[in-house]
């Protein structure tokens, strides 16, 4: 069984955030890249380019697709069933589907316009964060996939993500406002930790599934850094544990024990 390997996303995963305004287009469709960069631009009153597209999927940001042009026999990564199970094309990639593309080869259609690989990419989500994995493969006796930009295809989806990272930040109108209150005192990056961390377990007893990812957004930070906040405000938590019970072993009835 080949042990499975995470990676942890660099960049944040785009989402839209804005009215569409590129084009009739749903996010399930699935669209070529030029179509999708001509939607995008008029999305955006700005040009967005397919390489645009290319380069954040190579990040990681959105997910890129590519259609296959040969039947394939695939096997999952433990080398059970990938696909079709307990169908005639059991383990059979059909010419003509759109898998998802591993994250090397979307880095390579960025860097040369053309990409090898044999790799099928999924996703699981650990403490809140969609960790990437190699899901399935292809058989050894099979050559690797070879895929161009035309080849690519991307959803309505993420479309919509990328073309609403080039729209303006248009700010509201001021409002009429009081006298401002006196400043609140500032909050030190311990004690945003240590709210965050408090503030995720709250949200993991309501569903755990999900929870920092929605946290992140209520905050308005980047998930992959909450999670790190989060993870260094535990360990100080139980490193202040430890000092508690060190310090009650050294006094006992108000005295310091020799």
């Amino acid at each position: 069984m080949q042990e499975i390997k995470y990676s942890f996303p660099m960049f944040s995963r785009l989402e839209p955030r804005t009215e569409w305004r590129g084009g009739r287009i749903t996010d399930i469709d699935v669209l070529p890249l030029e179509e999708a960069a001509r939607m995008a631009s008029k999305h955006a009153g700005q040009e967005v380019t397919p390489a645009d597209f290319l380069r954040a999927a190579g990040r990681g940001e959105i997910s890129l697709h590519a259609v296959v042009h040969r039947t394939a026999r695939v096997r999952a990564h433990d080398g059970g069933v990938y696909c079709n199970k307990g169908t005639p094309n059991e383990n059979i990639v059909p010419a003509g589907c759109i898998p998802i593309l591993p994250l090397t080869a979307c880095k390579h259609l960025a860097d040369t316009g053309r990409a090898s690989w044999r790799t099928f990419d999924g996703f699981e989500e650990i403490h809140g964060v969609p960790m990437r994995y190699a899901q399935g493969l292809l058989t050894a006796e099979e050559p690797d996939f070879e895929t161009v930009p035309a080849d690519c295809r991307v959803t309505g989806y993420n479309v919509r993500a990328l073309a609403d990272t080039f729209c303006d930040e248009v700010p509201p109108p001021a409002q009429p406002q009081a006298a401002a209150p006196a400043p609140a005192a500032k909050e030190t990056p311990a004690e945003r930790r240590a709210r965050w961390l408090d503030m995720f377990e709250a949200e993991e007893k309501l569903v755990k599934r999900g929870a920092l990812q929605r946290l992140a957004k209520r905050e308005g930070v980047d998930r992959s850094n909450m999670a790190k906040d989060i993870a260094k405000a535990r360990a100080e938590r139980a490193d202040q544990k430890r000092a508690g019970v060190w310090a009650s072993q050294l006094v006992q009835d108000g005295k310091r024990k020799s």
